[in-house]
């Protein structure tokens, strides 16, 4: 086993789990594209595969209830996010980011870039995040490994978020060929956070194809603790 963040007022301990995530059918391995996957004695070694005007378009939809029962306040977004490589750096790669609400009256967000390198870390971070997607491991897995992501806020109460990631093999959703990672999430700090998710990526290009994730936080709320539970989808289109 290797080891290796609205309405509401949430803490910055849900922000950062909720933009770095967010998804066991056969696990036979299929014909692996050379380009995104590599097989050896080791296992499988992931990598990105970045190819200048690629373009992916993805439906993000998030849904956060605060508290419990069926008066419980509700909220959540959905939009439309679009990546595409605007250019490439040695093994890494500019990635252009823009969103646009489903709703005609919502205002789109204005687009920016990142530098992703090829496990899919942001440069600045030692993670990836949202429809980029989680960074991949350094070192070969097989089947079953498991490694960790953690991340650390050194502002105010200081939280540790940590995510483990657990290679299931390899499937294939419609013609799709994906291979499925769970995802268990745990954190402690300004609050307490727990959630489970699957994430699917294109073999051929370790692109999310689809991933889930439903994560529940206890935060303090006007001095009392309260129960915030968010489910985000990402969908390629």
């Amino acid at each position: 086993m290797m080891k290796r963040r609205e309405t509401y007022t949430m803490n910055q301990g849900c922000k950062i789990l909720l933009a770095n995530l967010m998804g066991a059918g056969s696990l036979l391995i299929p014909a692996l594209s050379p380009a995104q996957v590599t097989t050896t004695k080791e296992g499988f070694l992931f990598r990105k595969k970045f190819i200048e005007g690629d373009k992916w378009v993805y439906r993000v939809e998030t849904k956060v209830t605060m508290g419990v029962g069926r008066r419980a306040p509700q909220g959540g977004s959905n939009s439309l996010s679009t990546l595409t490589v605007k250019g490439l750096q040695g093994k890494s790669a500019i990635l252009e980011l823009s969103d646009a609400p489903i709703k005609k009256n919502e205002r789109p967000t204005n687009a920016f870039t990142l530098k992703v390198d090829e496990l899919g870390r942001i440069e600045g971070s030692p993670v990836g995040g949202g429809v980029v997607g989680f960074a991949l491991p350094e070192k070969p897995v097989k089947v079953g490994d498991k490694f960790n992501i953690r991340l650390e806020s050194g502002a105010g109460n200081r939280d540790i978020i940590q995510h483990t990631v657990k290679f299931i093999g390899f499937t294939t959703l419609g013609k799709q060929k994906l291979a499925r990672w769970d995802v268990i999430t745990a954190g402690k700090g300004s609050s307490v956070l727990t959630g489970t998710g699957q994430v699917y990526l294109d073999i051929k290009d370790g692109s999310i194809y689809q991933s889930q994730m439903n994560l529940t936080a206890v935060v303090q709320q006007n001095g009392q603790p309260a129960r915030v539970v968010m489910a985000t989808t990402i969908t390629l289109k």
